[in-house]
C-alpha cells in the first residue's frame, strides 16, 4: 500500500484516499477468505464505515488511524490537523466539524503570514539558494527562540 498527497488539496486527498484504502482493504480480506458480512455486517468495509452509526470496532479504529495519520502529514505541511478530520472520523459533518474546520483555517492563515516566511529563510540557507543578505545575530537568536518553544 502506498499514500500520496497533494499539497494543494491535503485534506481532501486524504478524505478520497481513505475511501480507496478501505475498498483495497476489502479486496485483500476478501482474498484471503474473510466473510466481511458476517464481520462488519457489510459487503465491503466502505459500507460499514459510511456515517457515524457504525459500532464495528475495526471500523472506528480503521477510521480513527487513517484520521490520526492525515492530522500527522497535515501538520507537517501546513502546521494544523486536517480540516476534515470531523468528517473521516465520523463520516459526516457536524456544527463541531465545522467549528473544527474554521479554526484550523484561521490558524493556518496566522503561520502562512506570520511564520513561513522564517522556515523558508532556512530552507534558502540549507540549499545554498538564499538571496538577501540577513543579519546572522537576529537570525541565530531567532533560531535559538524557536528551539526552546
Amino acid at each position: 500500500m502506498f499514500r500520496t498527497n497533494c499539497l494543494d488539496c491535503l485534506d481532501r486527498t486524504n478524505l478520497v484516499q481513505s475511501k480507496i484504502a478501505y475498498e483495497v482493504l476489502t479486496a485483500v480480506l476478501m482474498k484471503c477468505g474473510f466473510s466481511l458480512q458476517s464481520i462488519l455486517g457489510a459487503e465491503s468495509i466502505l459500507r460499514a464505515a459510511r456515517g457515524s452509526e457504525s459500532a464495528n470496532m475495526f471500523v472506528i479504529s480503521l477510521k480513527n488511524v487513517w484520521a490520526d495519520n492525515g492530522d500527522s502529514i497535515s501538520k507537517h505541511y501546513t502546521g494544523t490537523g486536517s480540516t476534515h478530520t470531523n468528517i473521516t472520523r465520523t463520516g459526516r459533518r457536524d456544527l463541531k466539524g465545522i467549528m473544527d474546520h474554521g479554526l484550523k483555517s484561521l490558524g493556518r492563515f496566522y503561520k502562512q503570514y506570520m511564520e513561513d516566511n522564517y522556515k523558508q529563510e532556512v530552507i534558502d540557507l540549507l540549499v545554498g539558494k538564499h538571496t538577501q543578505t540577513i543579519n546572522l545575530a537576529e537570525f541565530e537568536s531567532r533560531l535559538k527562540n524557536a528551539k526552546e518553544e
